[in-house]
């Protein structure tokens, strides 16, 4: 949960992750709660994949082998959070480029290691995706 204090401050208050019984973040009484942060395991995905975007705005993944972003369900326009990609071996990620944009218009090259992938939805719900960082230990 990101909230505001009384000096403007921006603090992050957490909940307890869990299998079963999670417990979400709760503001003290001081604190203005302003939104709140859901993270989501993707899984180890293979081929298609789906993306549900009312399941989660930051997500971690862990691709069993190269990977093609083929739906995106659920999108808003403004959205915008990013996907933690972790590999094992390097491995490239397809689009489907009626719903995903990139700035090169291809697909993106994923890096052995942690990947960032930022994204964000625009006004016509195309999603625009990014690599922020590439094979960081």
């Amino acid at each position: 949960l990101l909230c505001l204090n009384s000096a403007g401050e921006s603090v992050y208050v957490k909940g307890v992750s869990a299998r079963s019984n999670p417990f979400p973040a709760l503001p003290p009484n001081d604190l203005l709660p302003l939104a709140e942060i859901s993270n989501s395991w993707i899984g180890k995905p293979s081929g298609n994949v789906t993306l549900d975007f009312a399941a989660f705005i930051n997500g971690f993944m862990s691709p069993a082998a190269n990977i093609t972003f083929f739906a995106a369900n659920n999108r808003k326009a403004g959205q915008s959070g990013q996907i933690r990609v972790w590999n094992p071996s390097a491995r490239t990620l397809s689009l489907n480029t009626s719903i995903f944009v990139t700035p090169n218009g291809a697909g993106i090259a994923l890096g052995t290691g942690r990947n960032i992938l930022s994204y964000y939805v625009d006004d016509e719900l195309l999603v625009h995706v990014f690599l922020a960082g590439k094979g960081m230990a």
